[in-house]
């Protein structure tokens, strides 16, 4: 479901948040300056019942944020619960950045200084202009990373 919201509160910006229906927060979604988007993460141990639900995050920084610096602000002062990761870009940045966010820390990377937990160095290598969250290698071992799929399979896309 795609809710567009536009309050009057000051320093509200209009956003679309994408969501189930009867969900408050946000999964994903896109302001006039920022867009974010989560994937599970779950990392045993890097949980905590008590604090904001991530998607309340989220909806705060469609909502509030105008650039990555206050996104990642936002992010970093609120009390985390879960373990997920976080794509947010901006519009004024022209960039975009992976967040790493736990209960107990939030890790920022941008195209620079993006790292993979992948032990396999072979197998997982840099694609210059890209910047994303290997999934496949959840424990650290792998056998195929994101790179790989994504040599083997660019510009053979049939829809």
């Amino acid at each position: 479901m795609v809710s567009v919201y536009n309050f009057s509160l000051n320093g509200s910006v209009p956003f679309a948040n994408f969501g189930w229906v009867g969900i408050v927060g946000s999964l994903a979604g896109f302001s006039p300056l920022i867009g974010i988007g989560e994937r599970l993460w779950g990392d045993k141990g890097k949980e905590s019942e008590f604090g904001m639900p991530w998607m309340y995050v989220l909806r705060d920084v469609l909502q509030y944020a105008t650039d990555l610096e206050s996104g990642v602000g936002i992010m970093m002062e609120a009390k985390k619960t879960w373990a997920i990761h976080v794509a947010l870009s901006s519009k004024v940045d022209n960039e975009l950045e992976i967040v790493y966010y736990t209960a107990d820390a939030l890790i920022v990377q941008s195209r620079e200084n993006q790292t993979q937990p992948c032990s396999n160095a072979s197998l997982h290598y840099d694609v210059p202009g890209l910047i994303y969250i290997d999934t496949n290698a959840p424990d650290g071992e792998c056998s195929t990373c994101v790179s790989g799929l994504l040599e083997e399979n660019y510009g053979n896309l049939n829809a």
